[in-house]
């Protein structure tokens, strides 16, 4: 329900895009990369790199006691990694247009779409609760947060609208500092931390 049609859709169409673009600069292209055998990928082919994903999670602590050969009969390894290489959610032409906040231009309309879902498919019971959670990432980003009381440490942070009986994540905001975009006016004298609750409750 979350990874509908139109999700994949737009995966696959701005995936085929981007590796147009790559391949059309082909000085950037080494000699013997599969860049060169790349062909466009299909939405059924997208569902199933999805799915693994979500597999390889599942079974992240017994691939190292057991191997997988079910994933190999399904998608061949240097396909999952083409797919893989090129794997884009934004039309890069479109960044002098784009309206959202710049630095999660790349994953917003993913983002967009999972918002938009989460807050159509469920109604939450009346005890709400907002929340700060942190995704550990270990990578460069401008808008990486330290908090010494998370587990992770660093990561990215966002502020989350949660039912409290059942933990169901109905609305997010991503935290990226300075340019955080409100949908809402707030009171002047507001914290950023209360100016994100207020974001998310807005949509209540």
């Amino acid at each position: 329900m979350f990874f509908d049609d139109q999700l994949v859709e737009l995966i696959v169409r701005e995936t085929n895009t981007y590796a147009a673009q790559k391949i059309q600069a082909k000085s950037f292209i080494p000699l013997r990369s599969r860049m060169w055998v790349w062909k466009p990928v299909t939405q059924d082919e997208m569902y199933v790199v999805l799915a693994l994903f979500m597999l390889m999670e599942i079974i992240f602590f017994k691939k190292l006691y057991f191997a997988t050969p079910n994933f190999g009969s399904i998608i061949s390894m240097d396909r999952f990694e083409s797919i893989c290489n090129f794997m884009h959610f934004s039309n890069n032409d479109h960044i002098g247009t784009y309206q959202g906040p710049s630095k999660l231009f790349i994953i917003y309309p993913v983002l967009s779409h999972l918002n938009t879902k989460f807050q159509s498919l469920y109604l939450p019971g009346q005890n709400i609760a907002t929340d700060e959670s942190l995704t550990l990432w270990r990578g460069r980003l401008s808008f990486r947060q330290y908090i010494t009381l998370k587990s992770s440490k660093f990561g990215i942070e966002s502020y989350e609208l949660c039912e409290s009986s059942s933990g169901y994540l109905w609305s997010f905001i991503i935290y990226t500092g300075k340019d955080t975009v409100f949908q809402t006016a707030f009171i002047s004298g507001d914290t950023k931390q209360q100016q994100l609750c207020w974001h998310l409750w807005s949509h209540c």
